[in-house]
């Protein structure tokens, strides 16, 4: 979707390799191989979704799961809070 959009606003569907940025590596994000494997030839479409988008949402799925986790204990403890107006006085 938003390649698309980024396509219809800048008249144009090549990407733009004149700039190129150097960026520092997230040692939590390097490739299990850790670059010993060959590399394979991606279009900049691939590439961005194999070293970005996925890493980003791999990294997304374990916090929320892990906030998840950290919720259900409150709920455990202090759940019974919402339900006080349906329990008796016993």
């Amino acid at each position: 979707m938003f390649e698309k959009k980024g396509k219809i606003i800048s008249k144009s569907n090549e990407y733009n390799d004149n700039k190129k940025r150097s960026c520092k590596l997230n040692i939590r994000l390097n490739p299990l191989d850790y670059g010993k494997g060959p590399d394979s030839q991606l279009n900049h479409s691939e590439k961005f979704k194999v070293e970005c988008f996925l890493p980003v949402i791999d990294q997304m799925s374990s916090a929320l799961s892990q906030r998840l986790k950290a919720y259900e204990v409150i709920c455990d403890r202090f759940g019974f809070f919402g339900q006080l107006n349906n329990l008796s006085n016993e």
